[in-house]
C-alpha cells in the first residue's frame, strides 16, 4: 500500500517568511548563492507556465516589484525571452533600489535589451494599463511575502487593474498583498490562478482568507536538501494522514471500537444522533448514546444501529448529574474505548457538572465537543489534570468564549494561540473552520486542506466527532485518528458537494457520503492524498 514517505512530510512543512529566509541563509552558508537559489525560483515558474500555457500564442507579462519577489520575476522575463516567447516586462518602483542578487537579474534584462517598462506612481497607470492589455497572463512578482502592512497607491491600484483585468494570474510564492506569516489581506491581494511556492510552503498559502486567493499550488523545494529543512524547528505541517489498517476476515463489531456518545437535552435531538451513527457509518463497530429518555423516542427510529441508555432529566431539560455513576457503569460494563461528550448537550449548570466530574473520573480518550467545551470555561486545569487523553473540537466562536480571546487576536494569531492552548491543556485541540488546524500538546500543527463551504451547515461539527471516534476504532493511535477523522469529514463533505452541490446539502447527507469517502481513503489512497496536495514542480 502507498503510503506517505518522511520526504514528503518535509515537502509539505509550513513555515514564515522568517522560516524561508532563515533557510536561504543557510544555505548560502553551504555555498549555495542565493543566485543560485533565485535562478532556480525563476526556472519553476517557466516549468509551470510552459505547463500551463502553449507560450508560443501567449503573451505574457510580467510585473516585478524591487525586492527578491522581484527579483524572480526577472528572471523568468529572461527564460521567456531567450527561449522567443513573447514577454513584456513592467518593474514597480525605482530599479536603482534594487539588491543582490535581483539586481544581477536586473542587469541582464537591461544589457539583453528586453523590453522593460517602468511605473514610478499613478501618473504611470495608463502605460500599465495598454501593457495588460497587450497581455494573455500576468506574473505577479509584485510584493512577495514578506508584507506585513496594507497595500496602498500605485501598488493597490495595479493589483485591483490586474484583478478586474479577466487575465490569468500566476503568483510567485504568494500573491502580492496576502500575508505570508498570516493569511491575512492587507488591503487588497492579487486572485490568481496558481501560485508557484518557493523552498516551503507558507501559512499565507494556506490559512483563509489569504488561502482563497492563491489557485492552485505548486511548489518547488530549490535547492533545500532534507537536513536543511530538518535543520530548523518548523512545527507546522500539511495534515497527510496515515491509512487504516486491513479490516482482518476473522473479526467482529467489539474490534472496531465501542462508542460511547453523552449528549442531547429536550429540543436538542440531532447532534448526538449525528456524533454517534457517524462512528458507524465511518467503519465504528459498536455504538451507544446515553441520552434523555425523551431524546430517544424521537431518533431512535432514525438510527436502530445505536444502543440507547435513558438517562435522567433534571428540572431544566437536560441530563441530570445525578447519572454520574450509571455513565462510570456503562463505560465499565461495556469496555467502553472512547466517549463523545457533549453534542446537544445543553448549558444546565447541573449538567456541566457532571461532565466536569466525568473528565476527572474516566480514564478513557474523551472529545469534548459542543456545549460541552463550556464545562471547562472557568476551568482548563481539567483537562490538563486527567488521566485519560482529550481531543477539544471547538469552532471559532466556541474557541474565543471557552478560552476566553478575543476575535480579532484569535484571526491574527491562530496558530501561536492554538499551540499555547493545547499545550497548557495537554489536549489535541481541532480547531474548526476553512482549512481546520489540529493542535498536539508537543507544539506540532497540522493544516488540514479537505473540504468546502458547503459544510458550513448545522450538525457537521458533530458529524465530525463520529469520524474521529472511528477512527481509533480502526486500529489508529489516537493522535493519528484524529489527523484521519478530520481529512475523511472534509473527503465526504468535498464528494458530496461534488455530486449535490454545495447549497443545500445536510449533515444527513454528509453521514451519507462518510462510506464512499473511507472506501475511496482506503483504496485509492494515494490518488486521494494527491489530489490536496500542491504539486510538486522538479
Amino acid at each position: 500500500m502507498p503510503m506517505i514517505k518522511s520526504e514528503e512530510v518535509l515537502q509539505f512543512i509550513v513555515g514564515t517568511p522568517e522560516d524561508s529566509r532563515r533557510l536561504d541563509r543557510l544555505a548560502t552558508e553551504l555555498g549555495i548563492d542565493s543566485l543560485i537559489l533565485m535562478e532556480n525560483a525563476s526556472l519553476a515558474v517557466f516549468r509551470v507556465l510552459r505547463q500551463m500555457y502553449n507560450l508560443s500564442e501567449t503573451n505574457v507579462l510580467v510585473v516585478a516589484g524591487i525586492g527578491n519577489n522581484g527579483g524572480d520575476a526577472l528572471g523568468l522575463a529572461r527564460k521567456l525571452y531567450v527561449e522567443g516567447y513573447n514577454v513584456k516586462t513592467v518593474i514597480v518602483g525605482d530599479p536603482d533600489n534594487y539588491r543582490y542578487p535581483a539586481k544581477v537579474n536586473y542587469k541582464i534584462v537591461k544589457n539583453l535589451n528586453m523590453e522593460v517598462n517602468t511605473i514610478h506612481s499613478t501618473h504611470d497607470i495608463p502605460l500599465f494599463k495598454d501593457l495588460l492589455e497587450w497581455s494573455d497572463v500576468v506574473v505577479d512578482g509584485l510584493l512577495g511575502i514578506g508584507i506585513n502592512r496594507d497595500v496602498r497607491g500605485v501598488y493597490s491600484e495595479i493589483i485591483s487593474l490586474i484583478n478586474t483585468s479577466g487575465k490569468d494570474v500566476i503568483s510567485i510564492d504568494i500573491p502580492s498583498g496576502v500575508g505570508g506569516a498570516d493569511g491575512k489581506i492587507y488591503g487588497s491581494a492579487i486572485r490568481a490562478k496558481a501560485t508557484v511556492v518557493m523552498g516551503i510552503l507558507k501559512i499565507g498559502n494556506l490559512i483563509y482568507p489569504g488561502a482563497e486567493y492563491n489557485g492552485k499550488l505548486y511548489i518547488s523545494r530549490l535547492s533545500y536538501s532534507s537536513p536543511l529543512i530538518k535543520s530548523i524547528d518548523i512545527r507546522q505541517y500539511v495534515n497527510l494522514p496515515v491509512n487504516f489498517p486491513r479490516r482482518r476476515e476473522e473479526s467482529h463489531k467489539g474490534d472496531y471500537g465501542k462508542l460511547l456518545t453523552i449528549g442531547g437535552a429536550i429540543n436538542y435531538y440531532g447532534a448526538p444522533l449525528f456524533s454517534t451513527y457517524a462512528f458507524l457509518k465511518s467503519g465504528g463497530g459498536y455504538a451507544r448514546l446515553a441520552t434523555l429518555e425523551e431524546v430517544i423516542k424521537v431518533v431512535a427510529g432514525k438510527a436502530p444501529e445505536i444502543v440507547f441508555h435513558p438517562l435522567t432529566m433534571n428540572s431544566e431539560g437536560a441530563i441530570s448529574s445525578e447519572n454520574i455513576d450509571k455513565i462510570l457503569d456503562l463505560i465499565e460494563m461495556y469496555r467502553i474505548d472512547i466517549l463523545i461528550v457533549g453534542p446537544g448537550l445543553s448549558r444546565s449548570e447541573d449538567t456541566l457538572s457532571l461532565v466536569r466530574e466525568l473528565l476527572l473520573k474516566t480514564n478513557k480518550p474523551v472529545i469534548l465537543d459542543g456545549d460541552g467545551l463550556y464545562a471547562i470555561k472557568d476551568d482548563l486545569e481539567i483537562i490538563s489534570r486527567r488521566d485519560g487523553q482529550t481531543i477539544l473540537t471547538p469552532h471559532k466562536i466556541e474557541f474565543t468564549r471557552v478560552f476566553g480571546l478575543e476575535m480579532d487576536y484569535v484571526d491574527e494569531n491562530r496558530i501561536a494561540v492554538l499551540r499555547d492552548i493545547s499545550s497548557r491543556t495537554k489536549s489535541i485541540i481541532v480547531f474548526k473552520g476553512a482549512h481546520t488546524l489540529i493542535g498536539y500538546p508537543n507544539g506540532d500543527i497540522f493544516i488540514n486542506l479537505t473540504g468546502n463551504p458547503g459544510m458550513a451547515t448545522a450538525g457537521s461539527g458533530d458529524v465530525l466527532n463520529g469520524v474521529i471516534a472511528s477512527s481509533y476504532g480502526l486500529g489508529l493511535r489516537l493522535g493519528d485518528a484524529v489527523k484521519a477523522g478530520v481529512f475523511l469529514h472534509g473527503l465526504a463533505g468535498d464528494i458530496a458537494a461534488n455530486e449535490l452541490g454545495m447549497d443545500g446539502f445536510t449533515s444527513w447527507d454528509l453521514l451519507m457520503y462518510l462510506p464512499k469517502a473511507v472506501k475511496l481513503f482506503r483504496e485509492k489512497y494515494r490518488e486521494v492524498i494527491d489530489r490536496y496536495l500542491p504539486e510538486v514542480v522538479l
